[in-house]
């Protein structure tokens, strides 16, 4: 890819920006528990994994519907339009009255719950709204217990310690908590010291999940690069550059990575980390290996919904979440 290509690239990305995230907000309240599927009750303001219809009965997610709440918010920010807000309003309503059943440790996956809270609270910043103190502080306390308290770095998906990092981090970050900010240094630092040259490894041959049923939507390796970025990018930015030059180039794949199950999801999570390490370095191979994945999902989307997987006869909510988070990374550094 020469230089006319990475102008010509860049442009198209900016160019589309708004038209993605316009039409994934609008696949997104498609899946929102509301008129005319639903006047009230517990699940009212929910969004669903799977577009709703007659025949799918209501089904809520916690974590889908704070996915839907950033894109929402991401889009009510860029294009000054507000007409995702009610949809914004009723999933809050909803996030403000379950969070009780949702962040307690009893909930299989609450760590990605918890990560979930702090990630929207930061996207909701940009159009002037807030999940409430108690809610933040509740999901933070979750995090840091978890986090003390983990016998192993290599956890995956839910569990996964390098995204909780990344969202304790850039919430520090956005609403000035250097404690926060802090912790998340000190463990990122010890990860470093722990796992050595092995931080990164082959990202064509991370983990794979065989089973249909099981999920597979993080890249190990896109987690500790997103980790690195969001706790040094202010503080020690010639670390972050060389760690990305030396280390996480040396493990990129070519292109598209195929998978078992969540494919999509997956590859749409390291584009986010590609554009990321692209916006810090300027090298064109992360650019390069990014506009591949983007390619084949821009191909397999309707209307930039997408599938978990080819395999998923479904557009899900989540992996549209995640496909627009990687072009919104390119374009504003957001994620």
């Amino acid at each position: 890819m020469n230089s006319i290509d990475v102008d010509k690239t860049l442009e198209h990305y900016r160019n589309s920006l708004l038209e993605h995230l316009y039409y994934a907000s609008k696949f997104l309240t498609e899946c929102q528990a509301v008129e005319p599927w639903i006047e009230k009750g517990l699940v009212y303001g929910s969004v669903a994994p799977w577009k709703l219809g007659l025949w799918m009965g209501l089904y809520e997610d916690f974590h889908d519907t704070l996915e839907a709440i950033w894109t929402w918010s991401i889009y009510t920010y860029i294009s000054r339009d507000s007409i995702f807000y009610r949809n914004i309003e009723k999933a809050l309503e909803y996030i403000e009255k379950n969070s009780h059943r949702y962040l307690v440790k009893e909930n299989p996956g609450y760590q990605y719950d918890a990560a979930h809270i702090l990630h929207t609270q930061c996207a909701l910043k940009f159009i002037g709204t807030e999940l409430s103190k108690e809610i933040v502080e509740k999901a933070i306390e979750l995090l840091r217990t978890y986090l003390d308290n983990i016998d192993s770095l290599a956890k995956r998906a839910y569990f996964d310690p390098f995204w909780i990092i990344a969202c304790l981090a850039q919430y520090a970050k956005t609403f000035n908590r250097f404690d926060l900010l802090e912790y998340t240094e000190k463990f990122l630092l010890k990860a470093l010291s722990i796992l050595g040259d092995e931080y990164f490894t082959s990202i064509a041959l991370e983990p794979k999940e065989t089973s249909l049923g099981s999920h597979d939507f993080f890249s190990s390796n896109a987690n500790r690069l997103l980790a690195l970025y969001q706790v040094f990018k202010d503080r020690n930015i010639e670390e972050l550059h060389r760690s990305i030059l030396v280390k996480f180039k040396k493990v990129i794949p070519q292109g598209f990575v195929e998978r078992h199950v969540d494919e999509n999801a997956w590859n749409a999570h390291l584009a986010t980390a590609l554009a990321i390490a692209y916006r810090v370095t300027n090298d064109i191979n992360f650019l390069r290996v990014y506009h591949d994945i983007m390619s084949k999902l821009y191909n397999r989307s309707k209307q930039y919904a997408i599938k978990r997987d080819e395999r998923f006869p479904m557009y899900e909510s989540w992996a549209t979440y995640f496909y627009v988070q990687a072009h919104t990374a390119l374009v504003l550094g957001i994620f």
